[in-house]
């Protein structure tokens, strides 16, 4: 119990208390929104957990972290440009310690745009991408549902330990 997480995007601090501070030193949550950010102080505070109205696409809080998580609920693309996420990576590559572990999920976006410039996150792969100018391991899988198509993510410059060397590059 003597790690330390960040955790982006941190919505109510449900997960914040009742998964993450249960096995950590501790847990620094942050999200841009002042009104969840004061419900997740009231009613999932804990000693262990420092709640804070961030917006990620400016700064990250400081010191390193063993774990940042960022489980977000729409795609990456529907809220920042291909550059944003880019910026935000890098940031947290600088937050993760050397042996530490970015890790999280969001899903595809399933947007039509005959724009090429846009940005969409539309599989695995294009999630892989994006994070392995920053991370040396990274593992991307999936899930699919007709209503949903979930992707997840562990990236590090150390070892990801639950998962095989053959298995890192699952996004190619």
């Amino acid at each position: 119990m003597d790690s330390e997480i960040l955790e982006l995007s941190c919505g109510d601090g449900f997960a914040t208390k009742y998964f993450y501070s249960q096995k950590a030193k501790r847990v620094i949550a942050v999200d841009y929104d002042r009104r969840v950010i004061d419900r997740a102080r009231k009613v999932n505070s804990s000693d262990n957990i420092e709640y804070l109205c961030m917006d990620v696409k400016v700064n990250l809080p400081a010191g390193e972290f063993d774990n940042v998580i960022w489980d977000i609920v729409s795609p990456f693309s529907k809220y920042f440009t291909e550059e944003q996420i880019s910026s935000i990576f890098a940031r947290i590559k600088s937050k993760t310690k050397e042996t530490g572990c970015f890790s999280g999920h969001t899903h595809t976006d399933e947007r039509k745009s005959e724009d090429t410039r846009m940005f969409l996150l539309k599989s695995k792969s294009d999630l892989y991408r994006l994070l392995t100018p920053h991370f040396n391991n990274v593992c991307v899988f999936e899930t699919v549902y007709e209503e949903r198509h979930n992707l997840y993510f562990w990236a590090s410059d150390g070892e990801i330990p639950f998962l095989h060397k053959q298995r890192l590059e699952t996004a190619k």
